[in-house]
């Protein structure tokens, strides 16, 4: 019994999926707090069915709350970054377009974004 909770322990103090805001602006590290979307810790415990409902979920109330723009900016893509490097591109429609098996937040502009096309039929 004791084993079963320390390991749900371990999977909380663990990597926390987010979902990162683009608007294409290169930012430092004091202003980018707004662009970070975040979920409970259960988020974790659903079936990947069920996160990407809720995934799809906040993007679409983000995106009506803040009008597709972010600090003067049209937003141009959601990333749901579910690993340390690891990541769905997903557009503000919620149409998940890439994966990112090597996402790094400090090349997102860059030209070589090294992305895997999804198939049309996600």
């Amino acid at each position: 019994m004791q084993q079963a909770s320390s390991n749900k322990v371990q999977l909380f103090d663990s990597f926390s999926p987010y979902l990162y805001v683009d608007t294409g602006l290169r930012l430092t590290a004091g202003d980018n707090a707004q662009h970070y979307l975040h979920f409970p810790p259960q988020f974790q415990l659903l079936r990947i069915s069920e996160q990407l409902c809720q995934i799809f979920e906040q993007i679409q109330s983000h995106m009506q709350i803040t009008h597709g723009q972010l600090a003067d900016r049209y937003i141009r893509r959601y990333f749901f970054v579910f690993d340390k490097s690891v990541a769905l591109e997903i557009t503000p429609s919620g149409q998940i377009v890439a994966t990112h098996e090597d996402f790094d937040l400090s090349r997102l502009n860059s030209t070589d974004d090294s992305r895997e096309q999804v198939s049309s039929y996600v």
